[in-house]
């Protein structure tokens, strides 16, 4: 099974892609899948790409090294595979498992074969049938998580599945090199690099949210692979994240409640804000409190700071692990269609208040172009992002344009600007939202805060320090 997928297939190509045929699987020709990784001084150890870590279950996917072998850069399809097996739960998949051990078919017999080249966990000599489709599952299943879906998570949850060759990528949370997506309809699971790869480089996945605390991935790796997990820079002192996790928790009360609005939430949030915005924010783990003060920002009607001190601090912080990823993507294409529908509702706003003017006192302007270039840059990053973490836009399957109906919608007109509490839509509605008369004077007067620095990374996996210039001095004074 190992050896036949480790060949490149002949199959059928797209111009702008790849097609594999059901339960194959399609492998960059770059690639080569090394085994005997779990045994000490194997004898083809002179071999192998130096240095080399020993594996749990012992094999791994790797750039070919040597004469001929070659770089590969970020966005690159490196695996396609459709899947093996797939369910609506895990209990579904794991009956198709235990059906596979017993073999009696002939396709019965296959699927065995195939479900005992994977790795199933220490251990496992004489397991039952139930107890080795446990260890199959814990290591190798996956959610194929639907794409993200208007700057936000899909409404609905994926099914689960086994796909054994990418299956051979061993775990890496602080070291991740691949993003791994999922083809609607066909739940054909794609690796594409992440950074640029260099001749014998193990291709590495993050099984985790890249967001999860040291303390949730110590817990699920003791407890999958009875492995310890390091701390690195950016793990933040659990006491933070604590008290995070509480004040997000207060926060969600209050809006299930009811009665609170989004003025009694930010003045809530604000204490730990300021705490964040001295320095301690390093952590990608405080990504989720940005992504909802972000939120709560734009229903109090404050989308430009929500952007600024919301979600382009989650991007910031998602990005210092994994320079493209699942969240990066979702979170540009967010800010993308905050900052446009922002752009376009202070066009609405000038243009209402000059019809209710006299002529000769009417401003001939309507419309900020630093509001519009700032949606362009972040409708540009999105498309970027979007094309390392799942690809460029193809003929069949999800694109960026599929994706972000709204954001596309709005670009060419199709779309109202104000979805919601987002801002007022009329001139008259200025006296009675403090916040967009706050916003528009700090905005119109240009006191611009500092600048946040961010790191930007190429598609070469080169990076540079890039301000964001987006960010307003004053957004305190407005909450004051």
């Amino acid at each position: 099974f190992i050896s036949n997928l480790s060949r490149p297939m002949e199959v059928a190509c797209r111009a702008d892609g790849h097609r594999v045929p059901a339960h194959e699987a399609w492998l960059h020709d770059a690639l080569e899948i090394v085994e005997g990784l779990d045994i000490l001084d194997p004898p083809l150890a002179r071999n192998l790409p130096k240095p080399f870590q020993l594996r749990e279950g012992g094999r791994g996917i790797f750039l070919k090294h040597g004469k001929g072998a070659q770089k590969l850069s970020a966005g690159t399809l490196l695996i396609e595979e459709m899947p093996f097996l797939l369910a609506s739960d895990y209990d579904a998949l794991e009956a198709q498992v235990v059906l596979g051990a017993g073999a009696g078919s002939p396709e019965l017999k296959e699927r065995e074969r195939i479900l005992t080249s994977l790795y199933a966990g220490l251990h496992m000599t004489g397991a039952s049938a139930v107890r080795w489709a446990r260890g199959v599952l814990s290591h190798n299943m996956h959610s194929a998580d639907p794409m993200p879906l208007n700057g936000g998570p899909a409404t609905q949850a994926g099914p689960v599945g086994l796909w054994p060759t990418a299956a051979l990528l061993n775990h890496s949370f602080l070291g991740a090199n691949v993003a791994r997506s999922f083809e609607p309809g066909s739940f054909a699971v794609q690796l594409r690099a992440i950074r640029e790869l260099q001749p014998g480089e193990e291709l590495l996945d993050n099984y985790m949210d890249a967001c999860s605390s040291h303390a949730e991935r110590t817990t699920f790796m003791c407890k999958q692979h009875e492995v310890a997990q390091d701390r690195d820079k950016f793990d933040a002192p659990p006491m933070l994240l604590a008290e995070a996790s509480a004040v997000m928790t207060r926060a969600l009360r209050m809006q299930a409640d009811g009665n609170a609005d989004a003025d009694s939430v930010l003045f809530m949030l604000q204490p730990f804000w300021e705490r964040l915005r001295s320095g301690a924010d390093k952590d990608p783990a405080l990504a989720d409190f940005y992504c909802m003060l972000g939120q709560v920002l734009l229903d109090a009607g404050l989308p430009e700071i929500a952007c600024a001190e919301g979600w382009a601090r989650a991007l910031q912080l998602v990005c210092a692990r994994e320079p493209f990823s699942f969240r990066s993507a979702m979170l540009t294409a967010r800010l993308a269609l905050v900052s446009l529908r922002s752009a376009h509702d202070v066009e609405e706003i000038s243009a209402s208040a000059n019809a209710m003017l006299e002529t000769d006192q009417a401003s001939k302007a309507t419309s900020d172009p630093a509001l519009h270039a700032t949606a362009e840059h972040w409708f540009q990053v999105a498309r970027e992002h979007w094309r390392i973490a799942f690809g460029g836009e193809r003929k069949s399957g999800s694109t960026f344009e599929s994706q972000n109906p709204a954001l596309f919608a709005l670009r060419h007109g199709r779309l109202a600007p104000s979805s919601g509490s987002s801002s007022p839509t009329a001139a008259n509605d200025l006296a009675a939202t403090g916040h967009i008369v706050g916003g528009l004077k700090v905005l119109l007067e240009g006191h611009m805060r500092p600048p946040v620095v961010a790191t930007e990374v190429s598609s070469a996996g080169q990076s540079r320090q890039v301000s964001n210039q987006s960010g307003l001095e004053g957004a305190w004074a407005l909450f004051d």
